[in-house]
């Protein structure tokens, strides 16, 4: 089994107290609807409307004080190896939970603890139009928990998936829209160190992490 090491956690810097999951939720939505509308698209405000509260709701039960949109990612069975790495992570608190690196094109990547990035697969292409003005302005996407582990556990086949959410939504608006506004600090979060061997094959000789 290949040998897997965690970077150390640092804690998170204090933050400014966000505005109520209400309002961050009504901005979420409003940016939703203008960006489908400008990519020529027809998502009802009702079905945007059920979305926001949807996502209102997952962060009051998980005692989140800033909005996050849970999604799960695809592509990711080329990178079965790695997703079970990040399954180390899933009897952590949802806030102990590592953020992933999420790049211009949708694709999402776990943090080696060397700081190079780990491919885990893509957001879903129906999030592009209002994801796309927003990253690297302060978004964020955290690890929810790898699913299909109970499967595996009865040694059924399954492709290991991972759910994620979505969050910095406020302060990304907030930079998008007022550019004068800087994004808070974003700590450092957990990593995982992968072994790039994959299961069953010898490692390379000499190889590192």
């Amino acid at each position: 089994m290949p040998l897997i090491r965690i970077a150390p956690y640092t804690a998170r810097p204090a933050l400014p107290t966000p505005p109520p999951l209400t309002d961050q939720a009504a901005r979420w939505a409003d940016h939703v609807l203008a960006t489908d509308r400008a990519a020529g698209g027809r998502l009802a405000p009702e079905y945007v409307t059920r979305k926001a509260l949807d996502a209102v709701a997952f962060s009051l039960g998980h005692g989140l004080r800033r909005l996050s949109v849970p999604t799960k990612l695809v592509g990711v069975k080329a990178h079965q190896h790695a997703v079970q790495a990040l399954s180390l992570f899933d009897q952590l608190p949802v806030l102990a939970r590592p953020r992933l690196v999420v790049s211009h094109t949708l694709a999402v990547y776990a943090v080696r603890s060397d700081r190079s990035l780990q491919p885990v697969g893509h957001l879903q292409p129906k999030h592009a139009a209002w994801l796309a003005p927003l990253v690297g302005s302060g978004l964020t996407v955290h690890l929810l928990r790898v699913s299909g582990l109970d499967r595996r556990a009865q040694g059924l086949p399954v492709t290991l998936g991972v759910n994620v959410r979505i969050a910095g939504i406020a302060d990304a608006l907030d930079a998008v829209q007022s550019p004068s506004v800087t994004p808070p600090p974003v700590a450092a979060e957990p990593s995982v160190e992968y072994d790039a061997t994959p299961p069953g094959t010898a490692p390379a000789s000499g190889g590192g992490g």
